[in-house]
């Protein structure tokens, strides 16, 4: 692996990172949903790719449960708080 690939296996990994943190982050934060759609978007890319290359049912499941994942994060940061009594 080259310095490209160690860039973008680090980046993936900091932005799949961020998107599972928000799943169980009670505040909201900005970095999260962003994180959360650029999971989403690049996980259901891999999904339509595995499967229209391979037929390969392990990886497509492998990336459509990074894409919940993903949409799961964005709707649970995007949501409003409830206001403090």
């Amino acid at each position: 692996m080259g310095g490209a690939g160690a860039i973008i296996f680090l980046t993936g990994f900091i932005v799949l990172g961020l998107s599972t943190w928000g799943l169980f982050n009670k505040g909201r934060s900005i970095l999260c949903v962003l994180a959360g759609i650029a999971v989403t978007l690049g996980a259901a890319m891999g999904a339509l790719y595995a499967w229209g290359e391979s037929r390969s049912i392990p990886w497509t499941v492998a990336y459509l449960i990074a894409v919940v994942i993903g949409i799961v994060c964005v709707f649970r940061q995007a949501r409003p708080t409830k206001p403090a009594p």
